[in-house]
């Protein structure tokens, strides 16, 4: 099996992306009420509790595939945030993971996906209390990689480039940071192969290791 690490944990949650391909970053990370300084970080806990289950949806020219992960995100892989708007994570890992559609054959050869290690980006959103949360490679381009059994047209994926997601109330200062996935709506950067790649329907609750209130504006 191909062998991938990355959230978001959360998300919990790098998703090499340029820096010219992602608008700077506005606002700063706040944790317990304080900003954090540049450099500083501060760990994330181990394990995203999940609202929605991910939907990661391959739309190849021969046969749509659809994996739903209804696990934790992040599984083991440590993540931290860090001052003044980033954070990083070695792995996101999406536990749970099946294929739903076809439904007869692509069966994927591990119940786990794995992300490379990624960089995370946050950004405030145009209209509070929103935010915007980029998820890229960290050191190479690719993002995640995972195999399916023979049955399947499609043996290996490996999808290329960042994933955008939306926190909702990301600005409110609160013990959870609630990131939901976008699908194709401002996350059509992530493909394999010259085909799209969405993340789809995910619902994430991340959290600090040390259980302080936090946010991002």
């Amino acid at each position: 099996m191909l062998k991938v690490k990355m959230f978001v944990a959360p998300c919990l949650v790098t998703f090499i992306l340029s820096a010219a391909s992602v608008a700077p970053a506005s606002g700063d990370w706040f944790v317990g009420g304080t900003k954090v300084a540049t450099g500083a970080t501060a760990h994330l806990a181990s394990k995203a509790a999940v609202d929605a289950g991910t939907i990661i949806r391959i739309n190849n020219e021969f046969i749509l595939i659809k994996v739903l992960c209804k696990g934790s995100l992040l599984g083991v892989s440590s993540a931290e945030i860090e001052g003044p708007s980033g954070a990083r994570a070695q792995s996101l890992d999406f536990e749970q993971c099946e294929t739903i559609e076809p439904k007869s054959s692509c069966a994927l050869t591990s119940p786990t996906i794995e992300t490379q290690p990624v960089k995370i980006t946050a950004q405030a959103g145009s209209k509070a209390p929103e935010d915007r949360i980029i998820i890229a490679p960290a050191t190479k381009t690719v993002l995640v990689g995972f195999n399916f059994e023979t049955s399947c047209p499609i043996k290996e994926w490996v999808a290329k480039g960042p994933v955008t997601m939306r926190a909702p109330a990301g600005q409110t200062e609160a013990a959870t940071f609630g990131v939901e996935e976008l699908g194709s709506n401002e996350n059509n950067s992530l493909e394999g192969a010259g085909v799209k790649t969405y993340l789809e329907g995910g619902k994430f609750l991340l959290a600090l290791a040390s259980g302080s209130k936090w946010s991002f504006h």
